[in-house]
Order: C-alpha cells, then sequence, then structure tokens
C-alpha cells in the first residue's frame, strides 16, 4: 500500500510542477507582448515625431526654397 502511496505522491507533485510551469509560460508570454506593445508604441512615436518635424519645415517655408 506504500508504494501505491508514493506513486500517487510522485504523480500529484509531476502535476503541480507541471501546472506551475504553464502559469510561468503564461506569465512570460503575456510580459513579452506587453514589452513588444511598448517598443511598437515608441517606434510608431519615434516615426510620428520624424514625421512632424518633416512637415514643420515644409510649412514654414525652409524646404525646397530656390534662390535665383
Amino acid at each position: 500500500m506504500r508504494a501505491i502511496n508514493d506513486v500517487v505522491r510522485a504523480l500529484m507533485g509531476q502535476e503541480r510542477a507541471l501546472s506551475n510551469a504553464r502559469a510561468a509560460a503564461t506569465r512570460l508570454s503575456r510580459r513579452r507582448v506587453e514589452q513588444q506593445d511598448v517598443e511598437l508604441y515608441f517606434a510608431d512615436h519615434e516615426a510620428a515625431t520624424a514625421a512632424d518635424a518633416v512637415d514643420g519645415h515644409e510649412a514654414d517655408g525652409t524646404r525646397g526654397l530656390r534662390r535665383g
């Protein structure tokens, strides 16, 4: 009977370990997605800032003027 109890405990321990591993993988996956969202936000913000700088120069007439 003791051998059966040992097997049951071992299986329960394995199930607990699998559950913990799944939970950790889920947390890491969520972190990775959040990090990618932040990186995309900064890339979009940088691109928008660069586009605004170009548009600002065109609007004030400092770009494309010809002297002659």
